[in-house]
């Protein structure tokens, strides 16, 4: 048969329900054999199981041939393998779509909501083809951007970030407000000064934050850059304020915004102006207890971090090494620069007890340390597969999904169960629990195109005098 045609960029409309469409093409979501299987039900009335269609029960003569179309018809590349052709194609197809995009609908610059409700999509054409863009807010440290995405989930990713950004400027006067009740919080900044890096950030060595953080201006300046550390308590300071800031206005307008809280579908549901007002409207007033609230339990979390240090440090690696590596390991993930903007509340709300049971289980290692050793290999059977795939997407800056974080928090209740049983744990979990919902995650994210397309949701520092002045009040556009 013909070949399948794609194009750089593109991505073809799908229609909405009830529009008539065949099952078959309404099935695409569930991949290329869901859809081939939902097809030949329609026309042959023969019932048959996506995985009776694997592609290596084919000859390769009968897989799709497919070619790759620029400007003008050209073919630019064809081949049997389409995973192969997307990332042959990725970079120069997603540089494409952005020139297009670009002349069409993105505004810099933004400090208010000053334009239109956003749509899931839009669609629109370039040089012949049809491509499908996806709207989002852009948190650009001073202002926001609105512009359109290649991918849903990237999209859904930056508009979370762009919104809390364009919450921030708009709520300035309160988040103020609510640094200077938070005070100069000096235990605080000495324990967080030696916080380190998180597992995926990359950095061998702390560096400084660049002056100016969130809480020096905490609706203009970029967000602070997780799993740096600083070289003074000052700094330090203001870089966990920030952090605290973030949080606190995520928690009051946005919780149900966060990806691992939400219904999995990726699409956030602040998407127009009256929701957005609405949000600040009625999370503004509860700033200033939220801040207090965090800082009193981000107080906890590191006091608890540091008494499982010192049970660490009574230790000697030589005795106990795959144990005291287990345990180094599980702090690394619970406590890092960035812990309290990264972690949701519910969550940050169980670090505590986490790290208690880290330290009893340090204080019960010397008694039986052949029992901690045998679980800790149970642990690990079951933590190395979810460390591995969560350490490549948040290296690629993609936001990890609910079913790969709840996995993730599901190990930390099964450690409580293997090593501080006495402790009990929140739910029922065992390793193979674990593994059957690890069964159910959805496929990883494509590796981001190198360019604009793939940065990331995080703003990079800017300096002092891109800053400029701050909003006075509520900002303006």
């Amino acid at each position: 048969g013909p070949p399948g045609r794609i194009a750089p960029g593109s991505s073809a409309p799908s229609a909405g329900p009830g529009s008539g469409e065949p099952r078959a093409e309404r099935s695409c979501a569930r991949g290329f054999a869901g859809a081939l299987a939902a097809a030949i039900g329609e026309v042959a009335g023969v019932e048959v199981e996506p995985g009776q269609l694997r592609s290596g029960l084919l000859s390769p003569d009968l897989h799709m041939r497919f070619e790759v179309v620029g400007p003008g018809g050209k073919v630019l590349g064809d081949g049997r393998d389409l995973d192969a052709l997307k990332d042959r194609f990725r970079a120069p197809a997603a540089r494409s779509f952005m020139r297009a995009a670009e002349r069409t609908f993105e505004r810099a610059g933004l400090t208010r909501w000053c334009f239109e409700d956003l749509p899931l999509h839009v669609d629109g054409a370039h040089a012949g083809v049809r491509f499908r863009g996806y709207p989002a807010l852009e948190d650009r440290g001073t202002s926001v951007t609105l512009r359109l995405f290649d991918e849903p989930r990237r999209a859904a990713a930056a508009h979370r970030a762009g919104l809390l950004r364009l919450a921030m400027l708009a709520l300035g006067r309160e988040l103020r407000g609510v640094r200077r009740k938070l005070g100069r919080m000096e235990r605080l900044a000495l324990r967080y000064l030696r916080v380190p890096a998180a597992p995926w950030s990359g950095e061998g060595a702390p560096t400084a934050p660049a002056p100016g953080g969130l809480a020096e201006d905490a609706a203009a300046a970029p967000l602070a850059p997780h799993g740096s550390a600083d070289v003074s308590e000052a700094p330090a300071a203001e870089d966990l304020v920030g952090e605290l800031l973030r949080r606190a206005a995520l928690e009051c307008c946005f919780a149900d915004e966060e990806g691992e809280e939400g219904d999995g579908s990726g699409a956030p549901a602040v998407r127009t102006r009256a929701e957005f007002e609405r949000r600040l409207a009625a999370g503004g007033p509860r700033l200033e207890a939220a801040g207090a609230a965090l800082r009193d339990l981000a107080d906890r979390i590191l006091a608890d971090w540091e008494a499982v240090r010192a049970a660490r440090a009574g230790l000697d690696d030589r005795s106990y090494p795959e144990s005291l590596a287990d345990v180094d390991e599980q702090v690394a993930w619970l406590v890092y620069r960035g812990f309290v903007a990264d972690t949701p509340l519910a969550r940050l709300e169980a670090l505590p007890r986490y790290l208690q049971a880290a330290r009893r289980r340090l204080e019960k290692l010397p008694r039986n340390p052949a029992r901690d050793l045998e679980a800790v290999r149970v642990q690990r059977g079951a933590w190395e597969p979810v460390r591995g795939e969560l350490l490549a997407i948040m290296r690629s800056g993609e936001p990890p999904d609910p079913v790969r974080m709840e996995c993730r928090w599901m190990l930390e209740e099964l450690r409580v169960s293997l090593f501080v049983q006495e402790m009990g744990t929140r739910y029922p979990v065992s390793a193979p629990r674990i593994e059957r919902a690890w069964a159910a995650r959805p496929a990883p994210p494509a590796t981001p195109a190198p360019g604009r397309g793939a940065r990331r949701s995080r703003p990079a520092p800017v300096s002092g005098r891109d800053r400029g002045a701050s909003p006075g009040g509520r900002a303006r556009g």
